[in-house]
C-alpha cells in the first residue's frame, strides 16, 4: 500500500484500521494482528496508530489482544465509561424503603 508515499499509505491504512475497529466493538488489537487483518506490515499499522491516537474515538493501552491473546500495546474503540457515585449507607437505606 505504498502509493504516493508513506503519509498517504498511513492515512489509507488508518481509515481501514478504524473500520475494522468499529466493526469489532469491545475488541482490542495489537499492531501485528491488525496488520494481518489488513494485509499490510505491522510497521505501517504503527504509523496508522499514531494518526488514530489523537482521536477521542479510539484508545491505546497495554491490554490483551483479541487476535493473539497476548498482553501488549493494543488499540480499540473507546470503552464507554460511567462515573459511578460512591454508594453510602444512607443511599442504600433509601433503596430499601
Amino acid at each position: 500500500m505504498r502509493e504516493g508515499g508513506l503519509e498517504i499509505s498511513a492515512t489509507r491504512i488508518g481509515i481501514e484500521a478504524a473500520r475494522v475497529l468499529r466493526d469489532h466493538p469491545g475488541h482490542a488489537f495489537c499492531d501485528e494482528c491488525l496488520a494481518q487483518r489488513l494485509a499490510v506490515s505491522a510497521r505501517e499499522v504503527r504509523y496508522a496508530f499514531i494518526a488514530l491516537a489523537g482521536s477521542h474515538e479510539f484508545d491505546q493501552e497495554t491490554w490483551f489482544c483479541s487476535g493473539c491473546l497476548a498482553q501488549k500495546h493494543v488499540i480499540h474503540v473507546a470503552w464507554l465509561r460511567f462515573d459511578v457515585p460512591h454508594i453510602t449507607e444512607e443511599a442504600t437505606n433509601d433503596w430499601r424503603e
